[in-house]
């Protein structure tokens, strides 16, 4: 894993041209980004400081780190990372969660992150979403300037649990509805 790390780098367009790089994040956990930036999103919409950029909120799945995944959080103006979110079980719980931040998504302070390895209940991989919001009010982090922090909402399981149904495969947020996705091409709105 250390010899092939991922990144992600954030990149701006004009009417005429592409930007330089603003920014490129590695991933901070000890598999050296062995599946970082397997998904990202970008929530311009997020309460936030001028220092904090344009861009805000960036999101980056990371479904192998600490074995059962992690979703890494950014501002666009720093390289710093602000927040890593894990599920509820916390990092390393092998036997209860895998591949936590396979899929993100996020739009007005909502992230979906979605987890299609879940086993819920005694169905495996029958899969799950989290959902998490952006408080403005927490996370406050001088001399950085940042502003806000997810903070857990709810988890979303699938409304027929089937064992490999991979609930949260993919996830798409916009305003206040959630789409998610499994691997038996359903599609369900929330």
């Amino acid at each position: 894993p250390t010899t092939r790390p991922r990144v992600v780098q954030l990149w701006t367009f004009t009417p005429n041209a592409p930007v330089p790089i603003q920014h490129t994040w590695t991933a901070g956990e000890f598999c050296a980004g062995n599946h970082f930036a397997y998904s990202v999103a970008i929530d311009e919409r997020t309460d936030k400081l001028p220092s904090q950029g344009n861009y805000s909120v960036i999101s980056v799945g990371d479904p192998g780190a600490h074995f059962t995944g992690a979703v890494a959080v950014f501002f666009s103006s720093s390289y710093i990372q602000a927040q890593t979110l894990y599920p509820l079980d916390g990092p390393g719980n092998v036997t209860e969660i895998w591949c936590y931040g396979e899929s993100v998504s996020s739009d007005s302070g909502y992230l979906a992150v979605g987890s299609p390895g879940y086993p819920y209940g005694t169905i495996l991989n029958a899969g799950m979403v989290d959902l998490w919001w952006s408080d403005p009010t927490a996370g406050l982090c001088p001399p950085s300037g940042c502003k806000g922090a997810y903070i857990y909402l709810t988890t979303i399981y699938p409304p027929t649990p089937l064992e490999n149904g991979g609930f949260g495969e993919s996830v798409s947020v916009f305003q206040d509805e959630l789409i998610v996705g499994d691997n038996l091409y359903s599609v369900y709105k929330f």
